[in-house]
């Protein structure tokens, strides 16, 4: 799997996260605008993923579908923060069950500098899906691969925090997709 980092694109340096290493490749040949376009592909590739996936799954046409960004609630937070409790260990930072009628898929990270979190475990219904070593990583990062979870599956994230921190920001660029009238939406 590639993350490839997201913001000032001059003497960049494409970060590749995988399930047993992270590679650095320099690509500072490439122009902004190549990224952009990149960074444009993957959205529209896992929307249309999800859609499709959602009409299968939910037997609506695409009226009754309301697509939008990954909010922190949408993976079980309390508040509109990116903000999690931590101990010292390996800990479960996220351990829900996704309601019915709502597809998720998750594009991108936001590492913060001086997180406490050397990897990132993703699971889906018990199965490991991913592996992120973010140690020594900070910024935004995106995967040519996102993954997505499907209605009423069991999403658990796991970190490794081997300092006496309690708490930390960490990101996630997502899109839902879920039956219109489930929440408040148009």
């Amino acid at each position: 799997m590639t993350a490839f980092p997201f913001g000032k694109l001059t003497n960049l340096f494409k970060r590749m996260i995988s399930k047993s290493d992270k590679i650095s490749i320099n690509i500072a040949e490439e122009t902004e605008n190549e990224i952009s376009n990149l960074f444009m592909t993957m959205y529209r590739i896992l929307t249309q993923r999800l859609r499709q996936m959602a009409l299968h799954e939910f037997e609506v046409d695409n009226s009754k579908l309301i697509i939008r960004s990954l909010v922190p609630q949408d993976l079980d937070l309390e508040k509109p923060l990116w903000k999690f409790k931590l101990h010292h260990g390996t800990t479960k930072m996220i351990d829900f069950n996704l309601p019915e009628s709502t597809m998720l898929g998750i594009w991108g990270i936001h590492i913060p500098k001086n997180c406490p979190i050397t990897q990132l475990t993703i699971m889906r219904s018990g199965s490991v899906i991913r592996i992120l070593h973010i140690q020594h990583l900070n910024g935004d990062y995106f995967f040519d691969d996102p993954f997505t979870f499907s209605q009423n599956v069991n999403i658990l994230f796991e970190v490794h925090n081997p300092t006496r921190k309690k708490t930390t920001s960490l990101g996630f660029y997502g899109i839902v997709v879920e039956r219109r009238g489930l929440r408040v939406n148009p």
